[in-house]
């Protein structure tokens, strides 16, 4: 193991962390451990309802007789209960900023009165205080880092060992940029919209999430940890008073996210000082390092269009290549795109593949390359993409569907493995682990349905892809062996265009793979910057508090059940803890 020679996460003193303070003021004030509840049994009856019931049944259940006879909690309406549990500590605090667009612009004013203004709403918390939330939260000491540190799979450090982000180059690199003895919070952004009604209505959230690179990634990816906050809610709108509303949405978006991101630019240049979960007070530099996205999302935050590459500058025409293009350039980018905003026409906005947003949100950002934070993403570019898309379907095309399903459905049971009873062709709802558990026996089916070998190898090379980025940890040995695979289905993927199955291999997923090796030397391995676990966060963060919700006027709730939740969740690792 290997520390830079630059100091880094250095302790400025002691502070007392929320736990402490919490349990100070409950000693203070002559309460027990469970105020402003009576006992245990009472706040778990609170947690039960808060956690499983709507207003409407918390106050029915407080009305039966039984609740009053028997029961008798300390808070007999919902007014009552409700105000118990708004006296427990929680989160940064949700505010509402009114957008104002008209025609192609936005206001920035209320002055203008004109009758063809769509009002819409960004609900926002401070990235700020969520970084200061999460950093100092005790319940994930033991799960935290404060400094990079180079990681050794061999006593002669001759093979670099590359899983959690701290081991990663990025935060080695943008350690040295910082103040002597300052302490990185790489943040890590992801968002994507989701649906909130599932068979009838229009109900629609843009969430965008917030965690930090010091959390362990396997707290980090676990729901109940709670290691990632919901930092706001983008407005969605169809914009119908725009003519163009695919360009008013793209810059609709980066408007909002520079507003939501404002509080980084300062807190990133100048640092704040934070109690972290040891007890410390380190001086700490939010920078936002990574952001998780499907290939659509990645394309917005990269201003270009989705027929190329937000990584690189490889054409649409060359995205088959196995080969290294020039990465995009985020100081050369904002230039580009302010030339085009001031209408010289830089032939590099055509070139580049740009779309016209004059004032993306990332431009502000210290110390931040936003194609470098653009992350690969297993879910989408290889599990649902490749797999799912294009592999399986070109397999089954020289198979048949018929003889195909059959080598499924012959395979023996066996514990921990799927038995495709049916075989593949008819299962129309594939989710993540569906498609874990057909890569662990596609080669086998696929052996003997073919006379071509090239078919077999580049199948197995590109489910050796597959497999190995999806390793936990990584070493220069599996990234040599990740690259080696890539490079040997290249070579012999053409099998695919000679029989029919494919015309050309100019597809965003498959060129996504180029940048594979890069993203897990810089961040670590992939399974800390998956959009599966962004996928999981739309239940708990959009879903459940639209459900919560009477449905009319419906963000305002959610924000203020989602607080709620935030309470109890903090007060049960206080229990825990004390």
């Amino acid at each position: 193991m290997e520390f830079t020679k630059h100091p880094a996460g250095t302790a400025l003193g002691e502070a007392k962390t929320s736990f402490e303070m919490m349990q100070d003021i409950q000693d203070a004030a002559g309460k027990g451990t469970y105020a402003p509840f009576a006992d245990r049994e009472e706040w778990e009856l609170a947690e039960w309802l808060i956690s499983n019931a709507n207003q409407r049944a918390i106050e029915d259940f407080l009305k039966l007789p039984i609740t009053r006879n028997r029961t008798q909690p300390s808070y007999r309406s919902k007014y009552l209960f409700m105000k118990a549990i708004d006296q427990l500590p929680t989160g940064p605090e949700w505010s509402c900023e009114l957008v104002r667009v008209r025609g192609d612009e936005l206001i920035e004013n209320d002055e203008v009165d004109e009758e063809n203004v769509e009002e819409l709403e960004l609900w926002l918390r401070d990235p700020v205080a969520c970084v200061k939330e999460l950093i100092g939260n005790p319940a994930f000491q033991g799960n935290m880092a404060y400094a990079p540190e180079k990681v050794y799979a061999d006593p002669e450090g001759q093979t670099r060992r590359f899983d959690e982000m701290w081991t990663g180059d990025w935060w080695w690199e943008t350690q040295h940029c910082l103040p002597t003895g300052s302490t990185i919070a790489p943040v890590i952004l992801a968002s994507d919209k989701t649906e909130l009604t599932r068979f009838r209505g229009d109900k629609t959230a843009w969430p965008v999430y917030l965690t930090i690179g010091n959390i362990s990634k396997h707290v980090r990816r676990q729901p109940a940890s709670h290691a990632s906050v919901l930092l706001g809610y983008l407005p969605v709108s169809k914009l119908h008073s725009f003519e163009d509303n695919s360009v008013a949405g793209y810059r609709l978006f980066h408007y909002c996210m520079k507003k939501l991101l404002h509080p980084l630019v300062t807190a990133g240049n100048e640092g704040v000082e934070m109690a972290c979960a040891d007890g410390q007070i380190r001086r700490v530099f939010p920078i936002v390092a990574a952001y998780v996205g499907d290939h659509p999302e990645q394309c917005l935050i990269a201003c270009c269009a989705e027929n190329r590459c937000p990584k690189c500058l490889a054409r649409a025409n060359q995205r088959g290549e196995n080969t290294q293009f020039q990465p995009r350039n985020q100081a050369q980018t904002a230039q580009v795109l302010h030339a085009q905003a001031t209408g010289q026409y830089p032939p590099e906005f055509i070139a580049h593949g740009l779309r016209p947003i004059f004032s993306p949100f990332w431009s502000d950002l210290p110390y931040t390359d936003i194609f470098t934070c653009i992350t690969s993403d297993i879910l989408h570019q290889l599990l649902q993409g490749l797999l799912k898309d294009h592999l399986k379907k070109w397999c089954t095309d020289i198979a048949g569907k018929v003889d195909f399903d059959a080598r499924f459905r012959a395979m023996p049971y066996f514990p921990g493995l799927r038995h495709w009873k049916q075989g593949i062709s008819k299962v129309k709802q594939w989710t993540a682990g569906d498609h874990k558990q057909l890569q662990r026996v596609f080669v086998t089916a696929l052996v003997g349905t073919t006379p071509h070998h090239d078919v077999i190898k580049a199948g197995s090379a590109l489910i050796d892809f597959i497999h190995i980025a999806q390793y936990h940890s990584h070493t220069d040995d599996t990234i040599l062996a990740l690259q080696q695979a890539l490079d040997d289905f290249h070579d012999r993927k053409d099998i695919f265009i000679e029989l029919g199955c494919r015309g050309h291999f100019n597809i965003p997923k498959l060129h996504s793979l180029t940048h594979y090796v890069s993203t897990i030397k810089m961040f670590g391995s992939l399974d800390g910057l998956n959009t599966e676990h962004s996928e999981r966060l739309h239940i708990d963060y959009a879903k459940k508090a639209y459900a919560k919700s009477n449905h009319k006027d419906y963000t305002i709730q959610m924000t203020k059940w989602l607080q709620r939740q935030e309470a109890v969740i903090w007060f049960n690792a206080f229990l825990d803890w004390r």
